[in-house]
């Protein structure tokens, strides 16, 4: 490897870090938000 490519791998890395976990937990809300919502339907018509 170059040490141009080098550097870029390590700012790439170093930038990738945050937006990989940014985008990870907006997958992981996403996915208990859609998990949950049917459930809280289902208690919401059996109170109701």
């Amino acid at each position: 490897m170059t040490p141009c490519s080098t550097h870029c791998t390590v700012i790439l890395c170093i930038l990738g870090v945050p937006l990989f976990g940014a985008f990870r937990w907006q997958y992981v809300s996403f996915s208990v938000i859609v998990t949950v919502l049917p459930h809280i339907f289902v208690v919401g018509g059996v109170i109701y």
